[in-house]
């Protein structure tokens, strides 16, 4: 039945399922319609373009297109006045610290 709708898949989705193997064609198409449970056909095959298309490409797919979904979050930088400026930044020396306390940094 999906051969009646090849044709209107985008170019991606085509290439992915359009190979000779009939296991891996099958195992192929399970994966677009699980996938489809969460994302789009054009998010699919939006995020086709962005793998490898070997085997360990196809395993990165789900995490490509959470990631488009998702983008990674930056907060800008706040400006804080509770800490005196001669002490901001300052990175603590941990060994120092460990020293005094007579114990080892796990």
């Amino acid at each position: 039945m999906y051969s009646t709708f090849v044709g209107m898949m985008p170019k991606p989705v085509r290439v992915l399922i359009q190979v000779e193997d009939s296991a891996l064609r099958k195992s192929r198409i399970d994966l677009i319609h699980r996938l489809l449970d969460t994302y789009s056909l054009d998010e699919v095959s939006h995020g086709l373009t962005r793998i490898p298309t070997d085997e360990h490409g196809w395993a990165e797919l789900e995490h490509v297109l959470y990631a488009m979904r998702h983008p990674e979050f930056h907060p800008e930088p706040f400006a804080e006045s509770h800490t005196p400026e001669s002490v901001q930044g300052h990175l603590p020396q941990l060994d120092a610290y460990d020293r005094l306390l007579g114990g080892d940094r796990v």
